[in-house]
This record gives C-alpha cells, sequence and structure tokens, in this order.
C-alpha cells in the first residue's frame, strides 16, 4: 500500500519544491549579482568575499547545534526547568 503511494507523494513534494523556486525566482534582483557598489567599491554579490560566506555559514551551523543541545537537555532534565533557563541565558 505504501510502495504505490510513494511515487506520487514524491512526485508532488517535487513539483511544490519547483513551483516555490521558480515563483521565487520572480522576485530575484539579478542586477546585484554583478558590478560594485558606488559608494563602497565592493561588489555587489558577496560584498565580504568568502570569508563573510563562510563565517556566516558557520553561525548558522551553531546555532542549529545550539538549538539541538537545547531540546536534548529539555528531554533529559524533567522536572528541571530552573537549569533549563540558566542553560538558556548561558549560551
Amino acid at each position: 500500500m505504501f510502495a504505490s503511494s510513494n511515487s506520487p507523494l514524491s512526485d508532488c513534494f517535487w513539483q511544490v519544491i519547483m513551483f516555490v523556486v521558480c515563483y521565487g525566482f520572480t522576485f530575484a534582483d539579478f542586477s546585484l549579482w554583478s558590478g560594485r557598489d558606488e559608494q563602497t567599491g565592493q561588489p555587489k554579490f558577496m560584498p565580504f568575499g568568502l570569508n563573510g560566506l563562510l563565517a556566516g555559514a558557520a553561525s548558522c551551523f551553531f546555532a542549529c547545534i545550539g538549538f539541538d543541545g537545547l531540546a536534548t537537555a529539555e528531554e533529559k532534565a524533567s522536572g528541571m526547568i530552573k537549569f533549563i533557563l540558566l542553560y538558556i541565558c548561558g549560551s
């Protein structure tokens, strides 16, 4: 039963993804992908370079790891709400 419904659901999933991507391109401003800012002289696309891109990716990664650690701590500390609050404030 589930194997026969897997393919249509997968097709629906990919159609939704493609719709969101294609619709998102209607809001894109492609003039920002090339050229330089007139005031600062920095490129409009990735103005902080590869180092800025990697720093932003690292911040997002460690934020996700922090939220995962918070969820794990909350699961293990049942009945110890004050320790969870200390964990949130301390991080």
